[in-house]
């Protein structure tokens, strides 16, 4: 089963972990101009960040896990 919509601070259920809070959902890209983007603001990958370890309030670890959202998608259910 795959989701249509991944939400931040919704657990799921992953093949791979388990139960994982997901955290966030952000765009990743090689480089960035700090004056904004001049062309090609499509470019770059989308990743979700989750915990698979967690106590209740938030993730245990100093750093999520992460994967693509497409990737994400196909392995979680809620």
């Amino acid at each position: 089963m795959s989701e249509t919509r991944i939400e931040a601070d919704v657990i799921y259920q992953h093949e791979k972990y388990g139960d994982v809070l997901v955290t966030g959902i952000a765009k990743m890209y090689d480089e960035w101009d700090v004056d904004g983007p001049q062309e090609d603001i499509e470019s770059g990958d989308t990743l979700v960040y989750f915990y698979d370890n967690y106590d209740g309030y938030g993730g245990m670890n100093p750093m999520p896990q992460s994967q693509p959202v497409g990737e994400f998608a196909q392995s979680v259910s809620r």
